[in-house]
């Protein structure tokens, strides 16, 4: 394993709970290859950039996307919440924009698509 800045593991600790306590250390290094690896961010690529290229077993870090539980869902609202906390003013609203153009189906049921 490689050694993870303390700036950066103080900033994503709030994430740790979702994951089991043998998992968290995966998710800390693919997070960590995530930000640094230039262009396609595959799972072998994120392994390259922090230096794993020995690592024999690839899979163990593919099991924690694909087979691991945990909340997608509930990470994004704690990411939410620390952008919010950081960049928001307490006083200010928030204003969302959201975009459905991903919608790649059409008739008349579906209604508003890509307003």
């Amino acid at each position: 394993m490689i050694n993870i800045p303390a700036g950066f593991q103080s900033v994503i600790s709030c994430f740790s709970f979702a994951f089991r306590k043998d998992v968290w250390p995966k998710a800390q290094l693919l997070l960590f290859g995530a930000i640094i690896c230039p262009g396609s961010r595959t799972v072998c690529n994120v392994l390259r950039c922090v230096g794993l290229t020995w690592e024999k077993s690839f899979s163990k870090y593919h099991r924690l996307l694909s087979q691991d539980k945990w909340s997608a869902f509930q990470l994004s609202s704690v990411l939410l919440r620390m952008v919010v906390n950081k960049f928001i003013p307490k006083d200010e609203p928030i204003v969302f924009g959201i975009d459905d153009t991903i919608e790649r189906r059409w008739g008349w049921k579906i209604t508003k698509r890509g307003i």
